[in-house]
C-alpha cells in the first residue's frame, strides 16, 4: 500500500516538472508491474531546402554554367534538391522550381521524389529545357511544402550561354560567296557561320571554334587551321538580334559610345587601307566599308547600311 502511494506521487511530482522540461504536449500514464510510459506529440516543422545542383554544369568560368553552342536545339537541364524535414521526408507533398532570367523558362517545374538519403532527407528531382532561350544570368528557386502548409525556399544562380560565341555570320542564303576569305595570317576566335557558301583563298588563317555552311566549302590553300571540320549544316536565324537604330545617332548604344567619346559617324563610304591603323569604338556608317592593309587592330564596332569588305592580312581585331 505504502509502494503505491509513493508512485503516485512520483507520477504526480514528474507530471509538474516535465512542463518545465518538454516542449511538447506530455501525457503520463501508470501501468501495471509499477511503470511509468512517456508519450510525446511532435510538433511539425517546417522542411529544410538543403541544397539545390544544376547539371549538366559546364562550369568554364566561375559559377555553374549551361553551355549550349546551338541556342535553337534542346538543352534538357536537370534540377536536384536535398530537402529534409524533421518530422520524416514523407512529411513533405510538394516541391517545385520555377526559373526566371533574361527570359522566363516555360511554367513551374514539379520536382518528384527520387530516392531517400535518412528518414528525414530526400532528393528531389525534374527538368525543363533551356530551347532557343537568351544568353545571360538564370536563377531556379526552389520551393518545398509539407502536410501542414508550411514551406522553405532556396534558390541557385547559373549562366547561360552559347560557349564560344559567333566571330563571323553570314545570314543571306541567296548570295553567292557569302564569305569569301582571301586574306592570310588571321586568327579568328569564335564560331564561322553561312547560311550559304565559305570560300577561303587566303594562307595561314585559323578559325578557333565552329565553321558551319549550307550550300558549299572550298579551301584553295591547305596551310589554314579549323580547330573543329568544317560542316555542313541547315539554314539558322541570326543567333542574336539587333536594332539597327540602336546605333543611329542619338540611339541608345550611339548615346553611351558618345559619351566615351568612341562615336564615329560616318555618313558616306568608310576605307581604311594603310597599315597599323588602330580602330576605337562605334562607326556607324551609312555607305560601304572596306578594310584593307595589315595589322589593322582595336576594339571596335561596324555597324553599316550597306557592304562590308574585309581583306588584308595580320590583323588583331576585338568587338
Amino acid at each position: 500500500m505504502k509502494l503505491g502511494i509513493s508512485i503516485i506521487i512520483g507520477i504526480l511530482a514528474l507530471a509538474i516538472l516535465l512542463p518545465f522540461l518538454c516542449s511538447a504536449p506530455v501525457s503520463v500514464l501508470a501501468q501495471e508491474k509499477n511503470e511509468v510510459t512517456i508519450g510525446t506529440n511532435i510538433l511539425n516543422t517546417a522542411p529544410s531546402i538543403v541544397s539545390i545542383e544544376i547539371m549538366p554544369d559546364d562550369a568554364f568560368m566561375p559559377g555553374v554554367q549551361v553551355i549550349n553552342p546551338d541556342p535553337t536545339t534542346n538543352k534538357m537541364i536537370t534540377i536536384t534538391a536535398n530537402v529534409s524535414d524533421k518530422n520524416g521526408y514523407d512529411d513533405i507533398t510538394n516541391v517545385t522550381a520555377e526559373i526566371t532570367g533574361p527570359n522566363i523558362v516555360g511554367s513551374i517545374v514539379n520536382l518528384t521524389f527520387d530516392s531517400a538519403i535518412n528518414i528525414t532527407n530526400a532528393i528531389y528531382k525534374g527538368s525543363f529545357n533551356m530551347f532557343n532561350y537568351s544568353e545571360g544570368d538564370y536563377k531556379v528557386d526552389v520551393k518545398a511544402t509539407d502536410e501542414g502548409g508550411l514551406t522553405d525556399e532556396g534558390s541557385k544562380n547559373f549562366t547561360y550561354s552559347y560557349g564560344i560565341s559567333y566571330a563571323i555570320w553570314a545570314n543571306s542564303i541567296n548570295s553567292k560567296s557569302a564569305i569569301d576569305w582571301s586574306g592570310s595570317k588571321n586568327v579568328v576566335n569564335g564560331n564561322v557561320q553561312s547560311n550559304n557558301d565559305i570560300k577561303v583563298s587566303g594562307s595561314s588563317n585559323m578559325i578557333i571554334g565552329t565553321t558551319e555552311y549550307v550550300s558549299k566549302f572550298t579551301a584553295s590553300n591547305k596551310n589554314n587551321t579549323f580547330t573543329q571540320p568544317p560542316i555542313q549544316v541547315s539554314p539558322k536565324p541570326f543567333p542574336v538580334q539587333y536594332n539597327i537604330s540602336d546605333y543611329t545617332p542619338g540611339g541608345p548604344e550611339a548615346i553611351a559610345a558618345e559619351h566615351d567619346g568612341k562615336y564615329h559617324y560616318i555618313s558616306k563610304n568608310f576605307q581604311v587601307s594603310g597599315s597599323d591603323v588602330v580602330l576605337d569604338g562605334l562607326y556607324y556608317v551609312k555607305g560601304d566599308v572596306k578594310l584593307r592593309g595589315t595589322n589593322i587592330s582595336g576594339v571596335f564596332t561596324i555597324v553599316s547600311e550597306k557592304k562590308i569588305e574585309f581583306s588584308g592580312s595580320n590583323h588583331n581585331c576585338i568587338a
